[in-house]
C-alpha cells in the first residue's frame, strides 16, 4: 500500500474510527449467498460444536460456519493442527463459491486494491494458508474483547503483525439492537485478560464509536480496541475477517 495517509492506513494507525461502505453486496447477491449458505450441512451443525461450547461456556452459542483462530487456540489446538483443520474449511468454501457465483473475500480484496492500492495475502505458515473469514449469527450479546494477533496467537504466524483491523459485511437486518460498540481502550501487552473467557463483563471504559448493522454494508474498525456486540431482536448474520499489518507494511488476512 503506497498511500501512507489513506483512510485505510489511518484505520490501522487507530487515528480513524471506522470505514463504512454501503451496498458492497447487493440485495440480489445477499439473497443468492443465503440460498447457498442455508443448504450447507455445516451451517446447521456447527452451532452444536463441542469446541465452541467449551470456549463460550455460559455465553449463548451463535450459529456459524468456520470457527475463528481464537476459538482453536482457546481450546489448546496448536497452529500445525489448525492449519490441517482449515484445509477442510477451504473445501467447503470451494464447494460454495461456484454455487454462489462470486467469492465475497475476493470482492473485498478487489475493493481494497481499487480504493487503496492495498494488496492482501493470507497469513500462512510452512506453505499452508490460514482461513480468511467466518459467517456468524451474532444475535446474542458478544462481551467486550480485543482482537490482535500477538495476543490471540503469541507463537503463531499472526504474531508478526503490529497493527490490526476487523472487517464485517452484514447480511441481515437485526431489528432492534445489534450495534457494535468500540471502546477508546486499546489492548496492550500488559493487559490482564482472562484466557478462559471470550470477553470482559462490565467493562467500564469510554466509548469511542458505535455503528449499526445494515444489510450489504461493509464496516471496518481497529480491532485492537476493545469492542462488543449488543443483543438484537432478530438474526444478525455477517461475514467477518481480520487484517493485520506487519512492520514492513504487508497486509495479512485471517479470522
Amino acid at each position: 500500500m503506497d498511500t501512507k495517509n489513506s483512510d485505510l492506513q489511518q484505520l490501522f494507525d487507530n487515528t480513524l474510527d471506522t470505514i463504512t461502505v454501503e451496498n458492497i453486496l447487493s440485495s440480489a447477491q445477499i439473497s443468492t449467498f443465503f440460498s447457498v449458505l442455508e443448504q450447507q450441512p455445516e451451517w446447521q451443525e456447527t452451532a452444536k460444536d463441542d469446541l465452541h461450547k467449551r470456549l463460550f461456556k455460559d455465553v449463548p452459542i451463535p450459529q456459524f460456519l468456520f470457527l475463528s483462530q481464537y476459538g482453536f487456540i482457546a481450546s489448546n489446538i496448536n497452529e500445525e493442527q489448525y492449519l490441517e483443520i482449515v484445509q477442510g474449511y477451504k473445501k467447503i468454501w470451494d464447494r460454495m463459491v461456484p454455487q454462489i457465483g462470486f467469492d465475497v473475500f475476493e470482492l473485498f480484496k478487489q475493493y481494497l486494491k481499487k480504493t487503496y492500492n492495498a494488496d492482501v495475502v493470507l497469513a500462512s505458515k510452512s506453505g499452508k494458508d490460514y482461513f480468511p473469514l467466518t459467517i456468524r449469527d451474532l444475535k446474542d450479546e458478544v462481551l467486550p474483547h480485543a482482537d490482535f494477533g500477538p495476543f490471540d496467537g503469541e507463537t503463531w504466524a499472526i504474531n508478526k503483525v503490529v497493527k490490526q483491523i476487523a472487517w464485517n459485511i452484514y447480511l441481515t437486518d437485526p431489528g432492534q439492537g445489534g450495534e457494535t460498540i468500540v471502546y477508546d481502550y486499546l489492548w496492550e501487552n500488559n493487559e490482564a485478560v482472562d484466557a478462559e473467557s471470550y470477553g470482559i463483563k462490565n467493562l467500564n471504559k469510554p466509548i469511542r464509536t458505535k455503528f449499526s448493522v445494515v444489510p450489504g454494508r461493509l464496516v471496518m474498525f481497529n480491532s485492537r480496541n476493545f469492542h462488543e456486540v449488543r443483543p438484537s431482536s432478530q438474526r444478525r448474520i455477517g461475514i467477518d475477517g481480520l487484517l493485520g499489518q506487519t512492520a514492513d507494511g504487508k497486509i495479512l488476512a485471517w479470522i
